[in-house]
């Protein structure tokens, strides 16, 4: 039954099927990059929240959004393949 109706269409083709793996492949993508961000924020030997919000330091946000900007790279590289 399930040969049949794979016979009728191409699930590669279809439209369900690559908007289903876009939207899982983002969304742990999205996870992944969520968890290393707490990760850095636990392993950093100062309180990343209180220099950004209360001390207003720039230059640690500029270190932090590099370091996610990276990170965000090398997962999409990965999702590519």
């Amino acid at each position: 039954m399930r040969t049949a109706l794979l016979a009728l269409f191409d699930p590669k083709k279809d439209f369900l099927y690559p908007t289903l793996e876009i939207l899982g492949v983002g969304a742990i993508s999205i996870v992944m990059l969520l968890i290393v961000v707490r990760l850095m924020e636990k392993f950093m030997p100062f309180s990343v929240r209180h220099e950004l919000e209360e001390d207003h330091n720039v230059a640690a946000a500029i270190v932090m959004a590099s370091i996610i900007l990276g990170v965000a790279m090398v997962i999409a590289a990965v999702a590519q393949e």
